[in-house]
């Protein structure tokens, strides 16, 4: 297991269910050149459980 960068909420601009738009923090101290797995979790309105979803492709900054 790698290190854990977490994007926060306020730069997600739509979590729908066959979309996803996110900003990514500028390359730097944050995301080092390397290879990344995409992984997403939300919590519905009123629900207790935290669902994730991750993506089969692997991101890869340089």
């Amino acid at each position: 297991a790698g290190t854990i960068t977490q994007v926060p909420s306020n730069r997600v601009q739509k979590n729908k269910p066959g979309q996803l738009v996110f900003l990514v923090p500028a390359a730097g101290p944050t995301f080092l050149p390397g290879t990344y797995f995409l992984e997403v979790r939300a919590r519905q309105k009123d629900a207790l459980q935290l669902r994730s979803g991750r993506l089969d492709s692997t991101l890869t900054v340089i």
